[in-house]
């Protein structure tokens, strides 16, 4: 799993990808979280929280 960010008045253009693509949780509220790293114009690790898409 990937999302990519863009935000170009801030210079900021990252791929993120899911380090645990199967944490979607399929509940009435469609949920994802888990650890990501994140590559582009910055790049890192973080943890990813995403409900209600």
């Amino acid at each position: 799993m990937e999302w990519r960010l863009t935000l170009p008045e801030r210079g900021l253009d990252v791929t993120l990808t899911a380090l645990n693509p199967a944490a979607w949780m399929a509940t009435s509220v469609p949920y994802w979280e888990g650890p990501i790293r994140f590559s582009g114009s910055h790049s890192g690790r973080g943890y990813l929280e995403m409900t209600g898409y």
